[in-house]
């Protein structure tokens, strides 16, 4: 593999971090491999940044799950969509089909799977900024669908999102100034000088540095990580407690991801932001979240402790995910990586029974494709949905 497929995703070092627990520390032969990926220029720069972050991460106890009552409550959310089908025809889209979860106050909440799984619609339901057709969305212990307007206003101070791609998410024609000020503006939050202090001390926050000077650009003149950057800053300038981030680290390079996932951290434990951080990639959501869930094609199929859904994977499309995730040890270029077969089906024609079981290596034949498996409590604070682990009585028709 070449040195730059290899650092194209963020999680190829992942693997030199043995977890124990909620500790970590270096696997053994880290050094060796370290030596190989840093022979070259070129490898140094991406390498020391995922080193830092890593063994940051390795040198403190991984933060528990709050106790609080949940500050977000999705009960049994379901989206559809309609679609065109033919000249006057329609049919339904099953974009999230009954998803219910708990985020507390200053929890992070992975949102695992592949694209078309349904994540970042759960992500915009859990905002308020698509209706659900079937259950609720709670903020506060307040159902979001019942708020007025003026209330629909106060509710959006207290919750922002991070959206995927910094290119598509600023405006051209604002300045960084404008871009974050704006929020202030709309909520009409103080004085002029007021804003001005916040919007600096946002960007400061984020680490665009010196803030009056990143202040009067425009985004044509940020880099790929700037633009991020002043993305979160927009959405910490309320001082929000909740924040949906889709993606957040995607679009940038990878020594960038390593920094904006460290500064993530930082800035979740100094303000106590909940998160729902939405990512297609489960080893960066180990080092981020407290917990994880496992999304296919719009259902829960596995949810825990984020180092016990990594360590312990037990439904075969997260195992399948884990597999996927590149380890940087010389010795892999001789051997075939495992990988799913297929593509994951249209939720326009979703398989009936288990969704999955098109593609699981573990098909049982007469029960996965007449069945839905249900998400059932296997290990204390893992749930999973799969008859591999479930008793004969435990599933729904």
């Amino acid at each position: 593999m070449s040195n730059e497929n290899l650092f194209s995703l963020p999680t190829p070092l992942h693997s030199l971090i043995d977890f124990r627990q909620d500790k970590a520390s270096c696997r053994p032969d880290a050094a060796r491999i370290f030596a190989h990926l840093t022979a070259d220029e070129y490898t140094q720069g991406h390498v020391a940044s995922w080193r830092i972050f890593l063994l940051n991460m390795a040198m403190e106890s991984f933060p528990q799950r709050p106790s609080s009552q949940p500050l977000v409550q999705l009960h049994d959310v379901k989206v559809h969509f309609s679609v065109r089908k033919g000249l006057f025809g329609s049919e339904s889209v099953h974009a999230v089909d009954g998803v219910t979860l708990d985020i507390g106050a200053g929890e992070v909440v992975a949102v695992v799977g592949e694209s078309g799984s349904g994540k970042t619609t759960l992500g915009r339901a859990a905002l308020g900024l698509i209706r659900v057709t079937e259950g609720h969305v709670s903020f506060d212990n307040t159902a979001i669908s019942a708020l007025s307007q003026k209330e629909q206003k106060a509710f959006r101070r207290r919750a922002a999102a991070i959206f995927q791609d910094p290119f598509a998410s600023i405006d051209p024609y604002m300045t960084a100034y404008e871009s974050v000020a704006e929020p202030l503006v709309i909520h009409g939050i103080g004085s002029d000088s007021e804003r001005r202090e916040r919007v600096f001390q946002a960007l400061h926050d984020v680490r665009l540095r010196p803030a009056q000077e990143i202040a009067g650009k425009y985004p044509d003149l940020l880099s790929g990580g700037q633009r991020q950057r002043l993305s979160i800053a927009r959405a910490l300038v309320l001082q929000p407690q909740f924040i949906v981030a889709d993606e957040p680290v995607s679009m940038v390079d990878a020594s960038s991801r390593a920094e904006l996932l460290a500064l993530l951290r930082e800035l979740q434990k100094r303000f106590n932001i909940a998160f729902l951080y939405i990512t297609h990639d489960i080893a960066t959501a180990r080092h981020f979240a407290q917990r994880i869930v496992v999304m296919y094609l719009g259902c829960v199929v596995e949810m825990g402790e984020a180092a016990d859904v990594v360590r312990n994977p037990m439904h075969p499309y997260t195992q399948a995910l884990i597999a996927a995730v590149p380890e940087p040890d010389p010795a892999n270029r001789l051997h075939q990586r495992p990988s799913l077969p297929g593509e994951p089906p249209s939720p326009v024609d979703a398989p009936s029974g288990c969704s999955f079981h098109p593609r699981c290596a573990s098909f049982m034949a007469g029960r996965c494709e007449l069945t839905t498996p249900r998400l059932r409590e296997v290990e204390p604070n893992h749930f999973v949905a799969c008859f591999l682990h479930e008793g004969i009585d435990a599933y729904q028709n």
